[in-house]
């Protein structure tokens, strides 16, 4: 519940106890969550309050700085891509040992954090400042926050990163669809521009709220000068921004075919000692296939969908709703059905899990199976080795399965048949104590009845507990208890027994 008080409604004095503090829902440890808003109920930083019992000697720490091509004709280290910079600290700042080779639009993103003295947390930073050559390209300073903006936060990181690698990089520029209002940026967003020749000096100032302050100090050199060695080799698709990169094994007689489905000669873009790469902007068509040579990909674009408005994709498979607010930004959207005999699976690709969105989207499955007992089958997630992975859940409507979801991905329909488990710990007088669990869709409810009479039960998810709190500790429990236990699909188990004085 959210409690609201009048002013004055409750009166404290300071050395008075106002809560207590615990480790329920998903808390990393027993804590008391407090927080300081505006009138406007958005949280301020409440560090810049003063608690004397906070101390915070550390600077912030850094690890990795990333350079992103921006467009079809930018590189970095001579290649259209994301570059890692791993940082060398020294005392409390940062260099990275060797320059960096770019040219074209340019962005830069941080992998760091702060730390408080005497806690294991990572926290984020309070101010970022980005210069090259003394002129402001990038800066945020984070004072306050509204909660309605909160999905833009994966906007201000690198999602895919987040997504494959678990690692949070901060954006040292405005990507397209973030509404945050805590930048202050160059005329392009914070990007890096580079087209003239020379040397330029970047610099990057973190600094926490108690003042203290790290260092990034680097070498920018304008050049598409290629590294002598291949980051990777062989043939390659990626999707970046609207650009579709093709790497394939060099062959210089040949061009690249795309089909769109029109067939177009795509000439190379660049090359390297072993490998050519080939840029398609996604914007002038959704290609069908690529070839060149032995070498042939086909691809699962189905659609560009347009952000800010409401706008539906059908196919024989899977319908999606994209409503005005799901959308960061325009949506290359891959799709695709198939059958994996081995796992017994159908499976429904619906876009790329490295993709976030900011509002929920409407899907509605069509399977080619007979579920029978619909019931039973639900919606699950399924993981890179086409293994179920979480319980999404989904209506039945005329063979039809439809569910809501705010992350795009892999998606299959399973049989959950098998019921929770109970297993009583504590009956007495005093105490009902049991231990829950549901390994495959999940619990949904829990009922405890004492003699018909509901009882109030405390659950922690994490120990897959849950415990009695009478409503008079004087009252002994007596008679017949009766715990049921139901899962997402509707599995019931059922526990009785019966206390005797």
């Amino acid at each position: 519940v959210n409690l609201y008080f009048r002013k004055d409604q409750f009166k404290i004095n300071r050395g008075d106890t106002i809560a207590w503090s615990g480790n329920s829902g998903s808390s990393g440890g027993p804590h008391l969550h407090f927080d300081i808003r505006d009138k406007n109920q958005r949280p301020l930083n409440p560090l810049k309050y003063g608690f004397e019992e906070v101390v915070d000697r550390t600077p912030p720490v850094a690890s990795i700085l990333a350079v992103k091509t921006m467009d079809i004709d930018s590189r970095v280290a001579g290649e259209f891509g994301r570059k890692k910079y791993a940082l060398k600290r020294v005392g409390n700042n940062y260099v990275i040992n060797e320059p960096i080779y770019a040219v074209g639009n340019l962005g830069f993103e941080l992998l760091a954090h702060d730390k408080l003295d005497y806690a294991r947390f990572r926290c984020g930073i309070n101010t970022i400042n980005f210069t090259i050559d003394e002129a402001l390209v990038f800066s945020h300073q984070i004072n306050s926050f509204a909660f309605s903006e909160q999905r833009n936060i994966l906007k201000h990181m690198n999602y895919e990163e987040l997504a494959t690698s678990g690692k949070r990089y901060h954006k040292l520029y405005i990507d397209d669809g973030n509404n945050l209002k805590f930048y202050k940026t160059n005329s392009n967003r914070g990007m890096v521009t580079l087209y003239d020749e020379g040397e330029h000096l970047g610099k990057i100032d973190m600094i926490d709220t108690y003042g203290n302050n790290s260092q990034i100090t680097f070498t920018l050199i304008t050049s598409d000068q290629r590294p002598e060695k291949e980051s990777q080799s062989g043939n390659n698709i990626h999707v970046q921004n609207n650009t579709l990169s093709v790497q394939t094994i060099k062959n210089d007689s040949l061009d690249l075919n795309v089909y769109i489905p029109e067939h177009i000669q795509l000439s190379k873009s660049y090359e390297h000692k072993y490998s050519e790469y080939y840029l398609w902007d996604l914007r002038n068509g959704l290609p069908k296939a690529v070839e060149k040579g032995d070498f042939y990909k086909t691809l699962d674009f189905s659609d560009m969908v347009p952000s800010g408005i409401d706008y539906s994709y059908f196919s024989n498979e899977i319908d999606i709703a994209f409503y005005k607010g799901s959308l960061f930004d325009t949506l290359f959207l891959e799709t695709s059905y198939h059958q994996d005999s081995l796992e017994n699976l159908e499976l429904f690709v619906v876009g790329s899990a490295t993709v976030p969105l900011k509002r929920n989207i409407t899907v509605t499955l069509k399977p080619k199976r007979v579920y029978s007992g619909s019931n039973q089958a639900a919606v699950f997630r399924v993981n890179s080795k086409n293994k179920l992975g979480g319980y999404v859940g989904g209506e039945w409507k005329s063979g039809k399965i439809q569910f809501n979801t705010r992350n795009l991905g892999r998606f299959t329909i399973a049989y959950d048949s098998v019921p929770p488990q109970i297993k009583p710990l504590v009956i007495t007088s005093e105490e009902l104590k049991f231990r829950i669990e549901d390994t495959f869709s999940g619990l949904d409810k829990y009922e405890c009845y004492l003699n018909g009479e509901w009882v109030l039960m405390n659950y922690d998810y994490k120990r897959k507990l849950i415990w009695s709190e009478k409503l008079d500790a004087e009252v002994p429990f007596e008679g017949i208890v009766k715990l049921i236990v139901t899962d997402n699909v509707n599995n019931k188990t059922k526990y009785e027994t019966k206390i005797k004085l």
